[in-house]
């Protein structure tokens, strides 16, 4: 007889390609926002502010790509 654990390991269906897919969205989010902080001639204040606020969705990007791995390995 399989453990509860066995059993409801089975159902789960695995879906790592959606987080990479979700990963590589808020990396391009990232890879924009600082384009466009390059491009245009702001001031030093407003280019820190969109570099920082850049960095959130390049941490969104590298948690779902660790959810991907994870996912892939079963975790």
């Amino acid at each position: 007889m399989e453990s509860f654990y066995e059993e409801e390991k089975k159902i789960v269906h695995r879906h790592p390609t959606l987080y990479k897919i979700l990963g590589l969205v808020f990396l391009g989010i990232t890879v924009v926002l600082i384009s466009i902080d390059v491009v245009l001639d702001w001031p030093a204040s407003t280019r820190a502010a969109v570099f920082i606020l850049s960095l959130f969705p390049l941490l969104l990007a590298l948690v779902y790509f660790l959810l991907a791995t994870h996912e892939k390995r079963g975790f």
